[in-house]
């Protein structure tokens, strides 16, 4: 992606690697990690169930799903991550860029199925 961008990418150490179904826990809050690619393989996204709160990085955003036309993008990953989303029941998406939004996921998610794919 650093091409893209005519950069040099960096190297970084990773802390902890996320797997689906980890839990990621603060004071208030307990998110359960859910592997969901399709924007790249390695995508996740984080659901907070009893709060109803989805932390969608570059997956999934206010009115459109993330690019799958970039390296490691796949439609088909990304068809089986957005059937994967549109069962919760989310009331609060926050994604890597844009606002928030609040309510409404589910149904903008099963359209995107309905339309996208």
């Amino acid at each position: 992606m650093a091409d893209l961008f005519e950069k040099q990418a960096q190297a970084c150490s990773v802390d902890f690697l996320l797997e689906d179904g980890d839990a990621v826990d603060t004071e208030n809050y307990s998110f359960k990690v859910m592997h969901t690619p399709g924007h790249t393989p390695g995508s996740i996204c984080l659901y907070e169930k009893s709060k109803k709160i989805l932390i969608s990085g570059d997956t999934l955003f206010d009115n459109n799903m993330g690019r799958m036309d970039l390296s490691g993008g796949d439609p088909e990953a990304m068809k089986k991550t957005m059937e994967k989303l549109s069962k919760l029941p989310v009331e609060i998406l926050l994604s890597g860029h844009g606002q928030p939004r609040y309510g409404g996921i589910q149904l903008m998610v099963k359209q995107f199925l309905a339309n996208q794919f």
